[in-house]
């Protein structure tokens, strides 16, 4: 850049001409998103962004004016969710950035709203949004980051953060399974529950037969009073050649047919007698 200067004296008139070097940099836009659960870590979610210009923008040619944004490698774009705020703007997805033109104006904020994959993380790597006018720069911001909107090791949350409603997988987390009961991610299913094959959220056991259960929700393990476990299932009675101990059919031993303990029959086996002692 050349510049050239004058003195004030009025009797000698001098003009200086020199050189300087200038660095022009882009103004900063400022940039905002909604915390929301719609954002899920490991799934498809939306974000909302807010971006501000710090200046109005009214382009001679708006067909010139256009805004890029590029996230970060933690979301993985969907080529069919993006929305401009502006009526008169289009958004269109590729695989690496948003794009949003026919911005006739741009005096203050424009909502974006993009649906992407997300990965894991605690707070996203930084986005890149340029807003330019025939190809130079106008605004910048590099450094825009976001937040997980859920509390580990909440996958997926409601409303409130550390309601769950999906669970983070291993090794993000040691609580892999949904308790619906509460809302809570657990390692293993409580009392009364099951973890159903293939799947990552705990069901509730038939209480009408199962005290707990696996696999299926009549598949029991064991059973309350005045229950007794008998080949995965709760009977009020134990059968004939087993007998009833702590919630559990056990089977009758030295040839009795009814028993009331291991040592003690009422009954024999075809072939054999009950003896004073209660013995075969």
């Amino acid at each position: 850049m050349i510049v050239q200067t004058t003195t004030n004296d009025t009797t000698y008139y001098y003009i200086e001409q020199g050189s300087i070097s200038a660095i022009l940099q882009a103004a900063t836009l400022a940039i905002g998103y909604t915390p929301s659960n719609s954002l899920v870590l490991l799934s498809p979610s939306t974000l909302q962004l807010t971006i501000t210009s710090p200046f109005s923008v009214s382009a001679p040619i708006p067909s010139l004016l256009k805004l890029v944004v590029t996230p970060p490698s933690d979301f993985t774009l969907s080529t069919t969710g993006c929305t401009s705020s502006l009526s008169s703007s289009v958004c269109t997805a590729s695989a690496t950035n948003l794009t949003v033109t026919s911005l006739t104006s741009f005096s203050n904020t424009l909502s974006i709203g993009f649906s992407a994959n997300a990965s894991y993380f605690t707070t996203s790597s930084a986005f890149n949004i340029i807003l330019t006018y025939n190809g130079s720069n106008v605004a910048v911001n590099s450094v825009f980051t976001v937040n997980n909107y859920c509390t580990n090791p909440c996958e997926g949350c409601t409303s409130t953060t550390t309601q769950c409603t999906s669970c983070l997988p291993s090794p993000y987390s040691t609580s892999n399974y949904l308790f619906t009961g509460n809302n809570t991610c657990v390692s293993s299913c409580p009392v009364t529950y099951y973890l159903p094959v293939s799947t990552t959220t705990c069901q509730s056991c038939n209480s009408s037969s199962c005290l707990n259960c696996m696999a299926a929700p009549n598949t029991c393990t064991s059973c309350s009073s005045p229950k007794f476990l008998m080949n995965s299932s709760c009977l009020l009675s134990c059968p004939n050649t087993y007998y009833g101990s702590s919630n559990v059919c056990v089977p009758c031993v030295n040839q009795c047919y009814n028993c009331s303990n291991i040592t003690y029959c009422l009954s024999c086996v075809s072939g054999y007698s009950l003896n004073p002692d209660h013995t075969c």
